[in-house]
């Protein structure tokens, strides 16, 4: 539960990192305030961080909640959720999905730490073409330099290419976590894949080690993403 405990000082955290510059001291962004016409300063990736880590908690404290008949009675806020998962630890603990959980709110932690006051994270954006190196973009920007041949390519064009590749994977919910978020641009929780299965609304299958994998297709589709027209 240590982690939980962390949340409302790490959310806090974001709100500063969210409104101010960072530690190179120039702006990452704006964002106009319609009261004044004055700009603010905005980071997008600590907002979509924040995003992130609410979504992970929400989804898992509502989980828990319809699996053990309890009402989430709290606000939908990071420290909110974590303050009820916390409460009712005990009906975690008998969540058979518990170390997913805790794998999952450890690593929306984890980012959300690495995103206070630190340089600006890279996302994988497939090999380079002309020399196969791994491309890393940062996560606002338009396009990636190659580091070895200085090919430089459009990093949307760059995560549809992967998410085309992707199309056809069946993964587990914790893997599709973890690689879709980037290239959809938009939250998605192995919670959220879970009440999706739960409910019918994608197929799943359990292939010969027991691990339950959903269709990628499937979620895109569900999720609404129509991939040679979708902007990230």
């Amino acid at each position: 539960m240590a982690e939980l405990r962390a949340v409302p000082g790490l959310a806090d955290d974001l709100d500063v990192t969210l409104s101010r510059r960072d530690r190179r001291g120039d702006p990452v962004g704006y964002v106009r305030r319609s009261t004044t016409g004055a700009l603010l300063p905005y980071n997008p990736r600590a907002a979509h961080v924040a995003e992130t880590l609410v979504n992970t908690l929400s989804s898992w404290a509502h989980l828990v909640a319809e699996r053990r008949g309890l009402d989430v009675d709290a606000d939908r806020t990071a420290a909110g959720m974590a303050r009820w998962l916390a409460a009712h630890r005990d009906d975690v603990r008998q969540c058979e999905d518990a170390a997913a959980m805790f794998d999952e709110i450890t690593y929306a932690t984890g980012i959300a730490r690495r995103c206070v006051d630190a340089p600006a994270e890279r996302a994988y954006a497939g090999p380079c073409d002309e020399c196969g190196a791994d491309l890393y973009a940062r996560l606002e920007s338009l396009d990636v330099r190659c580091v070895r041949c200085a090919t430089v390519y459009n990093v949307n064009d760059r995560r549809k290419w992967l998410l085309d590749a992707a199309m056809d994977m069946w993964l587990t919910p914790a893997q599709m976590a973890r690689a879709l978020p980037g290239l959809i641009s938009r939250p998605l929780t192995t919670a959220m894949i879970q009440g999706y299965v739960r409910r019918g609304r994608v197929e799943s299958r359990v292939d010969t080690d027991g691990h339950r994998r959903v269709s990628v297709r499937a979620i895109v589709e569900l999720l609404q993403i129509v991939t040679p027209e979708h902007h990230f």
